[in-house]
């Protein structure tokens, strides 16, 4: 008998600072931090391992190239992807613009302050299915 992969547990990025790293993060995103090195920070998103902020001695970054473009290795998750992209605009971040792809959902990237491009993603029919069940549950409750 075999074990099954149940998901990925957590994603490590190259960094130059990791507790500067992780400040950031936090302030950006409300992770928690759970354990720090002098070479890493691990951070949490609702007791689960999201992050871990590698300290790096080049310049290497969480991307990669195809056809002369950059492309992102990680797409973080979220149910309101126009909140979270002004609040992200507000405080400096750079930044792309909200694409919508349809069914697929919405998505915007954006460069942390290392240089990592990451991806973010609203699943717009799960939104709809809790979106759906939030109001179940409102007419339930009454």
């Amino acid at each position: 008998m075999r074990g099954n992969v149940q998901g990925i547990a957590y994603n490590i990025i190259p960094v130059t600072n990791p507790e500067t790293s992780a400040l950031w993060y936090k302030n950006m995103f409300g992770f928690q931090v759970v354990h720090r090195t002098d070479d890493f920070v691990s951070l949490f998103v609702n007791d689960r391992p999201i992050l871990v902020l590698m300290k790096t001695d080049d310049r290497s970054r969480a991307s990669f190239t195809l056809k002369g473009k950059e492309h992102w290795i990680i797409t973080f998750c979220t149910d309101d992807i126009h909140s979270l992209h002004a609040h992200m605009s507000q405080n400096g971040v750079n930044i792309g613009g909200i694409n919508d792809e349809g069914e697929m959902g919405k998505f915007f990237s954006f460069h942390d302050p290392d240089g990592n491009l990451i991806d973010v993603w609203e699943n717009i029919s799960l939104t709809r299915r809790l979106e759906s069940l939030n109001g179940q549950l409102a007419g339930i409750s009454r």
